[in-house]
Protein backbone atom coordinates (compact mmCIF):
# COMPACT_ATOMS: atom_id res chain seq x y z
CA UNK A 1 0.00 0.00 0.00
CA UNK A 2 2.90 2.38 0.61
CA UNK A 3 4.07 2.00 -2.99
CA UNK A 4 0.75 1.86 -4.85
CA UNK A 5 -1.35 4.19 -2.67
CA UNK A 6 0.42 6.39 -0.13
CA UNK A 7 3.46 7.64 -2.10
CA UNK A 8 1.51 8.38 -5.33
CA UNK A 9 -1.20 10.17 -3.29
CA UNK A 10 1.38 12.31 -1.48
CA UNK A 11 3.08 13.18 -4.77
CA UNK A 12 -0.27 13.96 -6.41
CA UNK A 13 -1.14 16.30 -3.54
CA UNK A 14 2.31 17.93 -3.64
CA UNK A 15 2.13 18.76 -7.34
CA UNK A 16 -1.23 20.46 -6.71
CA UNK A 17 0.37 22.91 -4.24
CA UNK A 18 0.98 25.40 -7.04
CA UNK A 19 -2.74 25.45 -7.91
CA UNK A 20 -3.59 26.98 -4.53
CA UNK A 21 -0.32 28.75 -3.77
CA UNK A 22 -1.12 31.38 -6.39
CA UNK A 23 -3.88 32.50 -4.03
CA UNK A 24 -1.92 32.16 -0.75
CA UNK A 25 0.61 29.77 0.77
CA UNK A 26 -1.87 28.65 3.44
CA UNK A 27 -4.48 27.93 0.78
CA UNK A 28 -1.84 26.08 -1.26
CA UNK A 29 -1.06 23.84 1.72
CA UNK A 30 -4.75 23.15 2.27
CA UNK A 31 -5.26 22.46 -1.45
CA UNK A 32 -2.38 19.98 -1.59
CA UNK A 33 -3.44 18.11 1.59
CA UNK A 34 -7.07 17.93 0.42
CA UNK A 35 -5.98 16.70 -3.02
CA UNK A 36 -3.72 14.08 -1.43
CA UNK A 37 -6.58 12.83 0.77
CA UNK A 38 -8.93 12.56 -2.22
CA UNK A 39 -6.22 10.70 -4.16
CA UNK A 40 -5.66 8.29 -1.26
CA UNK A 41 -9.41 7.72 -0.96
CA UNK A 42 -9.59 6.96 -4.69
CA UNK A 43 -6.70 4.50 -4.39
CA UNK A 44 -8.44 2.76 -1.49
CA UNK A 45 -11.69 2.63 -3.48
CA UNK A 46 -9.91 0.86 -6.33
CA UNK A 47 -8.41 -1.61 -3.84
CA UNK A 48 -11.67 -2.21 -1.94
CA UNK A 49 -13.98 -2.53 -4.96
CA UNK A 50 -11.62 -4.28 -7.36
CA UNK A 51 -12.38 -1.74 -10.12
CA UNK A 52 -11.84 1.87 -11.01
CA UNK A 53 -15.48 2.94 -11.42
CA UNK A 54 -16.11 4.11 -7.85
CA UNK A 55 -12.86 6.11 -7.85
CA UNK A 56 -13.82 7.70 -11.17
CA UNK A 57 -17.19 8.67 -9.71
CA UNK A 58 -15.59 10.22 -6.63
CA UNK A 59 -13.06 12.09 -8.79
CA UNK A 60 -15.83 13.38 -11.07
CA UNK A 61 -17.98 14.53 -8.13
CA UNK A 62 -14.98 16.21 -6.50
CA UNK A 63 -14.10 18.07 -9.69
CA UNK A 64 -17.69 19.18 -10.27
CA UNK A 65 -17.72 20.58 -6.74
CA UNK A 66 -14.28 22.17 -6.94
CA UNK A 67 -14.49 23.56 -10.46
CA UNK A 68 -18.18 24.25 -10.84
CA UNK A 69 -19.71 24.95 -7.46
CA UNK A 70 -17.50 26.34 -4.68
CA UNK A 71 -13.99 27.76 -4.59
CA UNK A 72 -11.73 30.45 -3.22
CA UNK A 73 -11.47 33.86 -4.82
CA UNK A 74 -8.64 33.90 -7.34
CA UNK A 75 -8.57 30.09 -7.67
CA UNK A 76 -10.31 29.57 -11.03
CA UNK A 77 -13.11 31.71 -9.57
CA UNK A 78 -14.58 32.46 -12.99
CA UNK A 79 -15.85 28.86 -13.24
CA UNK A 80 -17.51 28.55 -9.82
CA UNK A 81 -21.02 29.53 -8.76
CA UNK A 82 -20.04 30.43 -5.18
CA UNK A 83 -16.73 32.09 -4.37
CA UNK A 84 -15.34 32.43 -0.85
CA UNK A 85 -12.85 34.96 0.39
CA UNK A 86 -9.47 33.23 0.72
CA UNK A 87 -9.34 33.90 4.46
CA UNK A 88 -12.73 32.20 4.94
CA UNK A 89 -11.63 29.21 2.89
CA UNK A 90 -8.44 28.85 4.95
CA UNK A 91 -10.38 29.23 8.22
CA UNK A 92 -12.80 26.48 7.21
CA UNK A 93 -10.06 24.16 5.92
CA UNK A 94 -9.75 22.12 9.16
CA UNK A 95 -13.44 21.17 8.88
CA UNK A 96 -13.10 20.18 5.22
CA UNK A 97 -9.95 18.15 5.92
CA UNK A 98 -11.71 16.44 8.84
CA UNK A 99 -14.59 15.50 6.54
CA UNK A 100 -12.14 14.08 3.99
CA UNK A 101 -10.48 12.04 6.74
CA UNK A 102 -13.90 10.72 7.84
CA UNK A 103 -14.65 9.78 4.21
CA UNK A 104 -11.31 7.92 3.97
CA UNK A 105 -11.97 6.17 7.29
CA UNK A 106 -15.42 5.11 6.07
CA UNK A 107 -14.00 3.66 2.85
CA UNK A 108 -11.37 1.79 4.90
CA UNK A 109 -13.76 0.60 7.61
CA UNK A 110 -15.19 -2.90 7.72
CA UNK A 111 -18.67 -1.31 8.06
CA UNK A 112 -18.40 0.45 4.70
CA UNK A 113 -20.18 -1.00 1.69
CA UNK A 114 -16.91 -1.77 -0.07
CA UNK A 115 -15.36 -5.18 0.45
CA UNK A 116 -12.02 -6.40 -0.81
CA UNK A 117 -12.49 -8.48 -3.95
CA UNK A 118 -10.38 -11.44 -4.85
CA UNK A 119 -10.12 -13.37 -8.11
CA UNK A 120 -12.67 -15.93 -6.89
CA UNK A 121 -15.24 -13.14 -6.36
CA UNK A 122 -14.94 -11.70 -9.87
CA UNK A 123 -17.62 -12.57 -12.42
CA UNK A 124 -16.55 -15.29 -14.82
CA UNK A 125 -14.48 -14.06 -17.75
CA UNK A 126 -13.21 -10.97 -15.91
CA UNK A 127 -10.34 -10.18 -13.62
CA UNK A 128 -10.83 -8.49 -10.21
CA UNK A 129 -9.51 -5.18 -11.56
CA UNK A 130 -11.78 -4.99 -14.59
CA UNK A 131 -15.12 -3.18 -14.61
CA UNK A 132 -17.16 -5.57 -16.74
Amino acid sequence: PLVWAVIPSLLFGAVHFANGAGVSVAYGLFYSVATGLIALTCAVLVWRTGGISAAMGLHFANNVGALGLVGAQGDMSSTQLWVWEVESAVRSSPLELALLIVMLAFVLSPWGPFQNRSAKDAPSGTSPGSDR
